[in-house]
C-alpha cells in the first residue's frame, strides 16, 4: 500500500506540470473508463442510462457530457447501498464516511483502498505546493470522532493532530498553545473567531505562530483572509473539498484562483443545463474519476461558483476555479427577485469587531433575522450601525431584526453557517 501511495504521489506531482491539453486527455480516458464501469457494475447507473436512452458508447468525448443526466443527494440516499455500490466490490472491505448534512441531507459515501490512496496523494500535492514538509506538525480542526491513522502517519509522515471543532474558542486556543503547530487546518469561521480573541490577548497567545494556515470546508471571504493573516502573521491558503470527493481545488502560492484537480474529478459550471462561460456564475456539478466502488457521475453538489479563463503564473497546467460563491442555501433572495451572494453580506457583518459569532437567517423574502452571540461590547449603537450597513444591501421592504443569543448551534462537524436562507434559490432564474 505504501509503495502504491508513493507511486501515485510521484505521478500526481509530475502530472500537475503537464499542459492543459495533456491533462484533459488523461481526464477523458479516466472518465470513459469509469462510465463503462458504472454502467456495467451498478444497478443505479444501468437503470438511469437506460431510462435516458443512452449507453457509454454514446459518450465519445467530453463534448457529449451533457447527454448524461445529473444525479442528486436525494437519489444517492434513496439508492444507497444496494444500487450504488458496484457489484464487483465487497462492501465490508470498503471505507465509509458520512457527509456533514449541512444541506439537511446526510449521505454515506463508500470508497475502495485504491481510491483512498489516490485521494491522499491529491491532498498531499496541494500541501507540498505551498511549502509543506511531511514531518511538520499540523493542527487539524475536525469534530471529536474516532480518527484512524493512515499508514504513512505511523512512519511520522503528514501526521494530523486533531483539534475538536466543537470546543469553545478559548479551549481551542489553549490546545494550539500546547501544540505549537507549524500548520493549522481550520474552518474560516473558527479561524476568524479565534483570531479576534488573539488580537485582544496577543501576549497570552504569542506562542501560536504557524508558518501558514489552510482554510477549508466553508467559504473563505477575502476580507476574512486578510484579517486572519494580519493576526497570525502568516499566509492563509484556501482549499475546496467535500466528503464526497475529498479535495477538488486548491490555491498555490500565487493565490490567483484555485487549481482544479482535473486528474481526480470533472468540475462543471452549469446554468440552464448548459456549460457556463469562464467567469459566469453557475451551479457546480462534479464527477469522480477514481471512485470505482461508488461512482458519482454529474453530481449536483449544491455549490455555486465560476471557472477562470486565466492561466496561473506558477506554470501548472491544472486550470483555475475563479470563485466559490457559497452554497445555494446561503444566498438571500429579495422581494424584487434580486439575490445577494454571501460574499457581499458576510464581510459586511464581520467587519464589526464587537460581533464574534453570528448567523443571518432569511425566514421569508421580506423577513430576515440576524442572530448575534451576546457580549457587553454589542451596544444598541452597534446594532443600529449593523442594520444601517445591511440596509445598504437589502431592500427597504425587508423586515430586518437583530436578536441576541447566548450561543449558536453549529453543525455536527463544528461548522458555523453564517447565512441560512429558507427561501429556495432557483439556480436558473435567479443567477
Amino acid at each position: 500500500m505504501l509503495i502504491r501511495q508513493a507511486l501515485y504521489l510521484y505521478r500526481t506531482l509530475q502530472r500537475q506540470w503537464d499542459n492543459v491539453d495533456m491533462l484533459k486527455q488523461y481526464q477523458e480516458r479516466k472518465f470513459k473508463a469509469i462510465l463503462r464501469h458504472a454502467y456495467a457494475n451498478t444497478i443505479f447507473y444501468n437503470e438511469k442510462f437506460k431510462n435516458t436512452g443512452i449507453t457509454p458508447d454514446d459518450i465519445r468525448s467530453m463534448d457529449d457530457l451533457h447527454k448524461i443526466p445529473f444525479i442528486t443527494k436525494k437519489e444517492i440516499i434513496e439508492n444507497f447501498p444496494g444500487k450504488l455500490i458496484a457489484k464487483n466490490y465487497i462492501s465490508k472491505r470498503l471505507h465509509y464516511r458520512k457527509t456533514s448534512g449541512s444541506s439537511g441531507l446526510q449521505m454515506t459515501i463508500a470508497t475502495d483502498q485504491r481510491c483512498e490512496d489516490f485521494y491522499d496523494t491529491v491532498y498531499g500535492r496541494a500541501l507540498f505546493s505551498i511549502g509543506y514538509k511531511p514531518w511538520q506538525s499540523m493542527a487539524y480542526f475536525w469534530p471529536p470522532t474516532y480518527h484512524r491513522k493512515k499508514l504513512h502517519e505511523y512512519f511520522g509522515l503528514m501526521q494530523k493532530r486533531w483539534l475538536s471543532s466543537t470546543l469553545p474558542p478559548e479551549e481551542q486556543l489553549s490546545a494550539l498553545v500546547k501544540m505549537k503547530p507549524k500548520i493549522i487546518y481550520g474552518f474560516p469561521t473558527t479561524l476568524l473567531v479565534i483570531a479576534k480573541i488573539i488580537e485582544k490577548n496577543q501576549e497570552r497567545y504569542k506562542e501560536i505562530c504557524p508558518r501558514f494556515i489552510i482554510s477549508h470546508a466553508e467559504t473563505l471571504f477575502e476580507e476574512s483572509r486578510k484579517y486572519i493573516e494580519s493576526v497570525f502573521r502568516c499566509p492563509v491558503y484556501n482549499e475546496y473539498g467535500t466528503t464526497e470527493f475529498v479535495r477538488m481545488a486548491w490555491e498555490c502560492k500565487e493565490k490567483k484562483g484555485l487549481h482544479i484537480d482535473i486528474d481526480s474529478i470533472i468540475l462543471e459550471i452549469i446554468k440552464d443545463g448548459k456549460a457556463c462561460l469562464p467567469g459566469e456564475v453557475g451551479e457546480i456539478v462534479l464527477t469522480s474519476l477514481h471512485n470505482y466502488a461508488m461512482p458519482l457521475i454529474r453530481y449536483r453538489i449544491g455549490d455555486i461558483g465560476a471557472i477562470s479563463s486565466k492561466k496561473c503564473q506558477c506554470g501548472r497546467g491544472l486550470p483555475l476555479l475563479e470563485t466559490i460563491e457559497g452554497r445555494d442555501d446561503s444566498f438571500l433572495v429579495l422581494p424584487s427577485g434580486n439575490i445577494l451572494s454571501p460574499r457581499h453580506v458576510v464581510p459586511l457583518i464581520e467587519k464589526f469587531s464587537q460581533i464574534s459569532e453570528f448567523r443571518l437567517v432569511q425566514e421569508e423574502k421580506d423577513r430576515v433575522v440576524l442572530y448575534v452571540v451576546d457580549n457587553p461590547s454589542i451596544t444598541l449603537s452597534v446594532i443600529a450601525d449593523v442594520k444601517k450597513e445591511l440596509y445598504k444591501l437589502i431592500e427597504k421592504e425587508v423586515d430586518l431584526r437583530v436578536e441576541r443569543v447566548q450561543q449558536l448551534n453549529k453543525t455536527e462537524r463544528g461548522k458555523m453557517q453564517a447565512i441560512a436562507s429558507k427561501v429556495k434559490l432557483d439556480l436558473y432564474t435567479n443567477l
